[in-house]
């Protein structure tokens, strides 16, 4: 091991309703007595209730459920959500079988989403008896993309037993699905973004594992800041061509990006834009340059009549061996012996030739955290160091599902969200690897079988409705 110099950067304001700050300890911090910043108005919800009949038992139905929604709506309620006075009593109620792949499980399941859609529901939260990935899929499925209702799915033991703090985080999914801002930061602390001319992108690409069908479709997702308070990032997602992880469709997406910032801001378009690319091996480095970017420039074209925006991109990398100690005990942290949060580290094992840095923003709360590695490809916004490493470690203080910093910056961590959501849409693709084919004939013509698949399960997309919201999230 060798010893470098870090430093640790100050944690941000974290803000609530009426720019109420909170005390932050070890990078984390609580709701207690304060509200959204801005708080989401829920005027029709239900709930759906999901068992199975090779269930053992199902406590949860009744005045069980019905003093659990209670908590529910008070959690809300405190938090600052606008909801009904009274709770949907009887909800929507369907019982699967517990057999895989059953098709008569998804018209069960369609046949809720159609009562819901008929009550003109804003909100459906799902009750599921057990963590079914496939279950869990199919709903996701189901209220993105046919329906366009935004669903938060739950597991009845959990929902029953875990008290106010899940359900308060249940909460904060709630609000930020439907257009709510959960906290934000003092900002001055945004550096370039505090102006408002900015727009902040994330980037990532999931591929096929080896579950899914030989040429399943890679999947490829961007999201996109639309105001100065980062709370709101609405998103693109595309299927593209199998294993490629150069987004294929990027020009097409980021257009997208921008008109929805345009229209959120009074037909105004950004002066910068700054993009955290997740998921690029170094060798991937300069494809982004000849590939992305070109798709980035093109967008803007076709967008801007006269001074175009500077842009700045930074890949975000995860998967990378280095770890940190710190050299002396008083330095660590107070759990696992971590650096503190907030630890930079942008000389000694850097690159020579390239600007790099890495973070730990987040608390480490089992064995050895992990740091963030960011590597600046492009700056023409003149960003430097110290402000861009700020601005970064702020910004992990600012996703909005949780009340402590993340590991890496919300563009990146919210992309990386979406392809995962987008993984449920293929589901059966993805999760169900086929026989071993030896003829390259046969082999071609099955890949050609599950492309198709794949688009026709992917069918028209995200529903409009919630196209301009954080649907994945």
């Amino acid at each position: 091991m060798i010893t470098v110099p870090g430093r640790i950067l100050i944690p941000p304001s974290v803000q609530y309703f009426g720019n109420k700050p909170v005390p932050v300890e070890n990078g984390a911090w609580n709701m207690r007595n304060v509200k959204y910043s801005v708080s989401a108005q829920l005027p029709r919800w239900t709930f759906l209730r999901v068992s199975y009949t090779t269930d053992k038992a199902n406590p949860f139905l009744g005045d069980t459920l019905q003093q659990k929604l209670r908590e529910f709506s008070t959690i809300l309620k405190d938090s600052g959500m606008r909801i009904p006075a009274h709770n949907p009593k009887d909800g929507i109620r369907k019982v699967l079988s517990g057999t895989p792949g059953d098709e008569a499980n998804d018209r069960l399941l369609s046949d809720g989403f159609k009562s819901a859609a008929g009550m003109g529901v804003k909100f459906l939260l799902v009750i599921l008896s057990n963590e079914n990935r496939l279950t869990y899929a199919r709903v996701k499925r189901l209220g993105d993309m046919q329906f366009g209702i935004p669903t938060v799915c739950v597991v009845a033991g959990s929902f029953a037993s875990k008290g106010p703090r899940y359900m308060a985080n249940v909460g904060l999914k709630i609000n930020i699905k439907l257009g709510g801002v959960n906290q934000s930061i003092c900002p001055d602390h945004l550096g370039t973004v505090r102006d408002g001319k900015t727009m902040v992108v994330g980037i990532d690409v999931t591929h096929p594992s080896k579950e899914s069908m030989e040429g399943a479709p890679s999947i490829a997702g961007v999201v996109a800041s639309v105001d100065r308070r980062l709370a709101q990032w609405p998103a693109s997602i595309r299927l593209q061509t199998s294993r490629v992880e150069m987004v294929e469709e990027l020009g097409e997406m980021i257009t997208e990006r921008l008109r929805v910032w345009k229209l959120k801001n009074g037909g105004e378009l950004p002066d910068r834009i700054l993009v955290y690319r997740d998921g690029v091996s170094e060798g991937q480095y300069g494809e982004v340059l000849t590939k992305e970017l070109p798709s980035i420039r093109k967008a803007c074209e076709a967008m801007y009549s006269a001074k175009k925006p500077k842009i700045s991109i930074i890949i975000v990398g995860k998967r990378h061996h280095t770890r940190f100690y710190p050299v002396k005990v008083g330095d660590a942290d107070s759990g696992m012996g971590n650096p503190r949060h907030g630890t930079v580290v942008d000389r000694g094992v850097t690159y020579e030739r390239r600007w790099d840095f890495f973070l730990q923003a987040h608390h480490g709360l089992k064995g050895t955290a992990r740091p963030a590695h960011y590597v600046v490809v492009l700056d023409e916004n003149g960003l430097g160091a110290n402000g861009l490493e700020r601005m970064t470690h702020n910004m992990c203080y600012m996703f909005s599902r949780s009340t402590s910093a993340v590991s890496i910056c919300p563009p990146a961590y919210y992309a990386d969200i979406l392809c995962e959501r987008g993984r449920c849409y293929i589901y059966e693709v993805y999760n169900d690897s086929t026989a071993h084919i030896t003829s390259t004939e046969e082999r071609n013509a099955r890949k050609k079988e599950i492309r198709e698949k794949a688009l026709a399960d992917w069918g028209r997309g995200v529903h409009p409705a919630l196209k301009n919201t954080m649907f994945y999230l």
